[in-house]
C-alpha cells in the first residue's frame, strides 16, 4: 500500500495479507518468480499497480408509514450500501421544498407528529469507500390521520326549576373548539365558559318540559369531531297564594283590592259593600300549588264606643248603728253601637 512496497496489504484492505486490494486507495505491486528447469528466478521492481476509486453510495428507503395521530413522531427507515447512517429529511410538500417545522415535528426537517401527508429525502456523507449521495424527493412516505376525539360530562341529566341554572364539567380528548346547542331554546338554553357548561331553563306554562343539550368539540387539525348529550327537564317554580288583606271601608267610590298577584282574575275593583273574590294567576315559569282565590271585603264604618271602668260609691241605707256602702259593678269594654255602650 506504499510506493516503496514495504507495507503489504492486510485484511483491512484486502482479503488476505499481501492480497489484492478491495478498498479505496492506490496500491503498488512487486512480482517474483522462483524459476524452474527452464527459467531462472526473477523479480519485478516496485511499481504502481492498482487504483481503486470511491463508489457512489446507494440509499434504499423503507416502506411508507400510515399512522393515526397520537402526539408521537412517525418516520420511515432507510439503509445505505456503504453501511453509513442515512439522514432522512421530511417535507410537507410533494416537491420537497418545505421542511417540517416545530409546529408539526420535533425539529426542522424531523419526523412528523401532526396530521398530514409528508415526503422525504435520504442522504449520506462521504465515507472511506463511498461518495455520499441524496435521493430525489420520494413519493408519499408518511401519512398521519386524525384521531377520534371525545367529549364527556360529569353529569348527563337533571330536573330544573325555573329560575335555577345547572352546570356540568366538560372533559375533552382533543383540542377542538367547544360549543353547545339546545334542541328547544324555548325550554332551555346553554353556554360554555372554559370547560363549564351552564344550562338555563326558560319560562313555560307547563311542567315536565324536556330538551336535549348537545356539547360538541369541533374537528381540529389532529382530532375528529365529537359530542355528548345532556338531558334536561324543566318544571315551574311554586308560588304561595297571598293572604286576605284588611277590610276596606265603604266610601261610595270605587275601591281597588290590595291583593298583589302576577296576573289577576275575578273582581279587583268594586264600589258597594260586600265580599269579593280575586283570582291570582301565575306567569309562565311559575305556578300556584292549587287554585289561588283570595277574598277582600268592603264594609260600613264602625264607630267604637269605649266605657271606662266605673267606681262610684254612695251611702244606701243604715240599719241600727251599722252603716252600709253600695258600689256599682265595675265594667269596661268596646261596643260597636252607642245604645249598647250606654246600656252598660
Amino acid at each position: 500500500s506504499d510506493s516503496s512496497c514495504k507495507t503489504t496489504t492486510t485484511t483491512s484492505n484486502a482479503s488476505s495479507s499481501g492480497g489484492a486490494p478491495k478498498t479505496v486507495g492506490t496500491y503498488y505491486i512487486k512480482a517474483t518468480s522462483v524459476g524452474n528447469e527452464n527459467y531462472e528466478s526473477g523479480s519485478l521492481s516496485c511499481k504502481k499497480g492498482v487504483v481503486i476509486g470511491k463508489a457512489t453510495d446507494k440509499i434504499t428507503l423503507g416502506d411508507a408509514v400510515t399512522a393515526t395521530y397520537d402526539g408521537k413522531t412517525h418516520g420511515i427507515t432507510a439503509s445505505a450500501t456503504s453501511g453509513s447512517t442515512v439522514t432522512i429529511t421530511y417535507y410537507s410538500d410533494s416537491s420537497c421544498t418545505t421542511k417540517t417545522t416545530t409546529s408539526n415535528a420535533e425539529s426542522a426537517g424531523g419526523a412528523p407528529k401532526t396530521v398530514g401527508k409528508y415526503y422525504v429525502k435520504g442522504s449520506t456523507t462521504d465515507s472511506n469507500n463511498y461518495t455520499g449521495t441524496t435521493t430525489s424527493c420520494s413519493k408519499l412516505k408518511v401519512t398521519i390521520s386524525r384521531a377520534n376525539g371525545s367529549v364527556s360530562l360529569n353529569e348527563t341529566s337533571k330536573t330544573l326549576t325555573y329560575g335555577s341554572n345547572a352546570t356540568a364539567t366538560i372533559t375533552e380528548t382533543g383540542d377542538g373548539k367547544l360549543s353547545c346547542e339546545s334542541s328547544d331554546k324555548t325550554i332551555a338554553t346553554c353556554s360554555i365558559s372554559g370547560t363549564t357548561l351552564t344550562i338555563t331553563p326558560k319560562a313555560k306554562s307547563e311542567d315536565s318540559q324536556k330538551a336535549t343539550i348537545t356539547v360538541t368539540a369541533a374537528a381540529s387539525t389532529n382530532y375528529k369531531k365529537a359530542s355528548a348529550d345532556y338531558s334536561v327537564t324543566v318544571n315551574r317554580k311554586s308560588l304561595t297564594c297571598p293572604v286576605s288583606p284588611n277590610d276596606k271601608i265603604y266610601t261610595g267610590k270605587e275601591l281597588e283590592s290590595d291583593i298583589t298577584c302576577p296576573k289577576s282574575g275575578g273582581t279587583t275593583k268594586a264600589t258597594n259593600r260586600g265580599t269579593y273574590a280575586q283570582k291570582c294567576v301565575a306567569n309562565n315559569g311559575y305556578k300556584f300549588s292549587s287554585t289561588c282565590s283570595v277574598n277582600w271585603v268592603i264594609r260600613d264604618i264602625i264607630t267604637e264606643y269605649r266605657v271606662r271602668q266605673c267606681d262610684r260609691k254612695f251611702n244606701a241605707w243604715v240599719r241600727g248603728n251599722t252603716s252600709y256602702t253600695l258600689s256599682l259593678d265595675s265594667v269596661s269594654g268596646i261596643y260597636t253601637t252607642q245604645s249598647d255602650a250606654e246600656s252598660r
